[in-house]
């Protein structure tokens, strides 16, 4: 037997020192790991509260906001579309009601949340591709009108 062979093999138990060298770095890892992870875990403590915290706010938010939209949605659609400016009377200007627009956003950002949009509210807001279109079309026919008559 040779050197390179006896190096080879050792007895029992013994471990050459490149291994528990391995091992020690292996088992710092570890113990680094380990308190690392415990760190981590205190710390979503505060985040797991803040997210609970925070949809309880948007939980009562939707609340208020879905008894303040009124049933009567579709009757804000009722009204004339086009009508004289007061100032110039030969003028026309657009009566697409704000409100409606300010529905139309509100509703988009709760769906994204995934909220359950009440049911009146959702009937407008299905049709809102529709009524984007017929704003666009009397915005062009008012804009056209008005550069005519001046």
């Amino acid at each position: 037997l040779d050197a390179a062979s006896l190096r080879r093999h050792r007895p029992v138990g013994t471990t050459p020192p490149e291994a528990s060298r391995q091992t020690e770095t292996h088992s710092r890892r570890s113990r680094r790991l380990f308190a690392s992870s415990r760190r981590r875990r205190r710390s979503q403590v505060p985040v797991r509260r803040a997210r609970s915290s925070l949809g309880g706010v948007v939980s009562k938010t939707f609340g208020e906001w879905a008894k303040t939209v009124g049933q009567d949605q579709m009757k804000r659609l009722e009204v004339p579309l086009m009508l004289r400016m007061v100032d110039r009377s030969q003028m026309l200007d657009i009566r697409f009601d704000r409100q409606l627009l300010k529905l139309f956003a509100e509703i988009g950002y709760w769906e994204r949340l995934t909220f359950e949009i009440p049911h009146y509210a959702a009937e407008v807001y299905a049709r809102r591709e529709e009524l984007r279109v017929l704003r666009e079309n009397v915005l062009l026919v008012v804009r056209d009108y008005n550069r005519i008559i001046s």
